[in-house]
């Protein structure tokens, strides 16, 4: 039995709105075969661990199971609930669970819950590790997951560490009640946070933003860092409390008096939520009032804290009146440590975390952005320029995430890929942000999660042959069914280009408004689509030129908008460049589902241009040589495609020359190459320009093996070999690629990874130093 792959989820995900541990095993019939003759004892053996039976664990049915299936199911599950129970008996409140079992290929997809990533993961190889032992006769491969310790010792360090990591209860009533009222949470100690620690700190485990950007809420336990600072210098014990109580009206006891507390006050929201009588443990939740409760509201309103403990000694009942109950405050915590007060009464610590949510995030103040968030294979990065660059029309603060890096504004903040989690929360901490464009890469869903539970607008451009082999995808049907993860997101709209297969086929497993695109169907041809789309962008032939048009079904009579001609869009180059009208429509109609007015947008797009300061590696010309230079990084079979067709409809008097190179699986490498065939005059093949050091685990092959297996396909293809020239390394490639070109000429420079700040410096030196030569 093998573990093909183990992934860890630590946001909302494809799997589940809860983070989860995804594991794919596989087996053989042998296999099966051991595990069904051993499941009576094997199960009794994992039944017998002296941790279930302290965590409640409640084990599965250990009767014989004939059928494979149903062992393969019975295994998958009990591994599932063992991993929770290891979790459970740490303090860690998982319990969830999925499995699916794939008879015919003989593996396993198991997904179980976790609130700590490394919890989740140790837990998975403990259960693992249980198993091996208890189906003794079956061999595990781990690979380089198998832990260097003993099981014994293992169990005994995760106890250590899972302990250690326990969320507070109340934490968890707080994130429960923020999901209840829609506001959006961030764990800002879990993955991929690293916690903060210090003297400082309330409770660890409990740190959280609530909102984003300029609606966010720091809190540290039951806490507003920000909001509430002027409460912080109560935060521990002794004099500074009884002085502020006194300083407040309150009745208070002397300092230095050793008073002992008869009862806990609490108010969440600057109301009281319970009266706790410490003597008997006592909960009073109705009927709580007297003037001592009126001026600890008037406290908690003057602190601004949106909980408030106040510890009373009373010699009678606290409702009457000070006069009576004597009561006086011995201390005031503005951090209460909710779950402790409340006990087991979890429906009190509920409600008073769902005021406390409610004074944080008042009703109608709002705790969102609008999202748009962008995926695809070729075309997200563009189009989501293209997005931001009309809600910054808009005025909207924009904040833009993407492959290039952050932005804010069209402004660079920090270079590099920011389309994954981590990138998109770090967005979210920005207050100026009034509007977010979020480039969502595949690997971000495949293996890391979302970084909101839902967004307004999503777009998928479109799902080709790129990235298979990776996180467990090996199709592109596959690869499409990841990328509609992110659509089924969406709440307002998602935008699906109808012109692909893949994301066509999308509109048919969502429940939100579709929005269909297309630069070849007409109206017509996408309203007959089954489901019929609630949106349509298209292009339609009027005064002579192809002009993009949206339809909106979603009032009671439909409404037809003419935008504008898409050769006014400096980046579709008078048309020629059809992807690029295809990402404009796309952008355009994400903008309009999102309220934008058809002005705003025209005066974005009229404006949007390709360039090296604005797509970065996507359709960047240099001039200054008498030959034409065309940078771009296609690599997959579309985008080379796509490339090659607008290469051949530039007017170009010489020759069309390419310097190129592909990556990743065989299927990509030799389907760009077919894309590239008979389309250029003359080819340099180059390696693929990666990172120092860079080697692949999916695909490893020795040096030169790319650039056979290009200079073979081409030969295939018809290409004579003096149309060929190989120059293994990338740069020294475009060298030579710009040396052989003449006056008239046309240099497409299809690059790898090569920082787009070396070309700019490579080119610039280049330009300088050939009109040097031939001044």
């Amino acid at each position: 039995m093998k573990l093909e792959y183990l992934f860890y989820y630590c946001a909302p995900n494809r799997r589940s709105d809860r983070t989860v541990i995804e594991m794919i095993l596989s087996w053989t019939r042998e296999e099966a075969s051991l595990i069904s003759g051993n499941w009576q004892g094997a199960s009794e053996h994992i039944n017998r661990q002296p941790d279930f039976r302290s965590s409640g664990f409640t084990a599965l049915a250990v009767s014989p199971i004939s059928e494979p299936v149903d062992v393969l199911q019975g295994f998958c599950r009990l591994l599932a609930q063992t991993a929770l129970a290891y979790q459970q008996a740490c303090g860690h409140r998982v319990d969830w669970h999925r499995i699916e079992v794939e008879p015919g290929r003989g593996s396993a997809m198991i997904v179980f819950e976790h609130e700590e990533t490394s919890v989740g993961e140790q837990a998975g190889l403990a259960a693992l590790l249980l198993m091996e032992e208890a189906f003794h006769e079956v061999e595990f491969d781990l690979g380089e997951r198998r832990p260097e310790r003993e099981f014994s010792a293992f169990i005994e360090q995760f106890k250590k560490h899972a302990t250690s990591l326990v969320q507070p209860k109340d934490t968890g009533a707080i994130i429960s009640a923020a999901g209840k009222l829609g506001v959006p949470v961030i764990k800002l100690e879990r993955d991929p946070y690293e916690a903060v620690k210090g003297d400082f700190r309330i409770r660890m485990n409990s740190m959280l933003m609530l909102g984003h950007c300029a609606h966010r809420q720091v809190i540290d336990g039951t806490f507003a860092i920000e909001r509430s600072g002027k409460a912080a210098p109560l935060l521990g014990t002794g004099h500074q409390t009884l002085q502020a109580a006194q300083s407040l009206g309150i009745p208070a006891v002397a300092p230095g008096d050793n008073v002992q507390p008869s009862h806990s006050l609490l108010l969440a929201g600057h109301e009281p939520c319970f009266l706790k009588d410490l003597r008997t443990g006592d909960l009073e939740t109705s009927g709580i009032s007297g003037d001592i409760v009126s001026m600890c509201a008037q406290a908690s309103h003057a602190l601004d804290v949106g909980m408030l403990e106040v510890q009373l000694q009373c010699v009678s009942n606290p409702g009457q009146p000070v006069s009576l109950s004597g009561a006086r405050v011995v201390r005031i915590n503005p951090a209460p440590r909710l779950d402790e007060l409340c006990g087991d009464a979890e429906q009190v610590m509920a409600d008073a975390a769902e005021r406390f949510v409610k004074w944080l995030v008042p009703a109608g103040a709002g705790s969102r952005i609008p999202i748009a968030a962008v995926t695809g294979t070729n075309g997200k990065t563009t189009t989501s320029r293209m997005i931001a660059r009309i809600m910054q029309a808009c005025g909207w603060q924009t904040g833009m995430q993407c492959t290039d890096g952050r932005y804010f504004n069209g402004e660079l903040l920090e270079s590099g890929d920011s389309s994954t989690l981590m990138g998109h929360y770090r967005l979210f901490e920005d207050r100026r942000v009034e509007a977010a464009v979020l480039e969502t890469h595949h690997r971000g869903m495949a293996e890391y999660g979302f970084a909101f539970d839902w967004c307004d607008v999503a777009v998928c451009t479109n799902v080709t042959h790129d990235h298979i082999g990776y996180s467990n995808i090996h199709s592109v049907a596959e690869m499409g069914v990841l990328k509609r993860s992110l659509p089924e997101r969406a709440r307002k709209c998602a935008v699906l280009n109808a012109d692909n297969p893949q994301c066509l086929a999308m509109a048919a497993h969502l429940s939100v408004p579709v929005c269909l695109v297309s630069t070849r169907l007409s109206a017509v041809e996408l309203q007959s689509t089954d489901p019929a789309p609630i949106y349509l962008c298209v292009l339609e032939h009027i005064d002579g030129q192809d002009q993009a048009v949206f339809y909106s079904a979603s009032g009671q009579e439909p409404r037809r908008s003419v935008i504008m001609p898409v050769a006014h869009i400096p980046a579709t180059f008078d048309g020629m460049a059809k992807f690029n009208i295809s990402n404009a429509l796309q952008a355009i109609s994400a903008s309009k589902v999102l309220g934008v007015a058809d002005d705003r947008i025209r005066e974005a797009m009229s404006g949007f241009s390709m360039g090296v300061s604005n797509t970065p590696g996507r359709i960047n010309f240099y001039e200054g040589l008498p030959f034409r230079v065309l940078v771009d990084f296609a690599h997959n079979p579309d985008g080379a495609l796509q490339l090659a067709d607008f290469a051949n409809k530039l007017e170009v008097t010489g020759k069309r020359i390419v310097a190129f190179s592909s990556f990743r699986s065989d299927e990509t490498i030799y389907g760009a190459t077919d894309s590239i065939s008979g389309r250029y005059d003359h080819y340099f093949v180059k390696e693929y320009g990666l990172p120092p050091g860079y080697k692949s685990v999916v695909f490893p092959r020795p040096k030169g093996m790319v650039i056979d297996m290009i200079c073979k396909r081409l030969a295939e293809n018809g290409i004579a070999d003096q149309d060929v020239t190989v120059i293994s390394d990338e740069m020294e490639a475009v060298e030579a690629a710009l040396n052989y070109a003449q006056e008239g000429d046309l240099v497409v420079l299809m690059l790898g990874y090569t920082g787009m700040e070396v070309i700019e410096e490579f080119m610039s030196n280049y330009v300088q130093q050939y009109r040097a030569r031939h001044t």
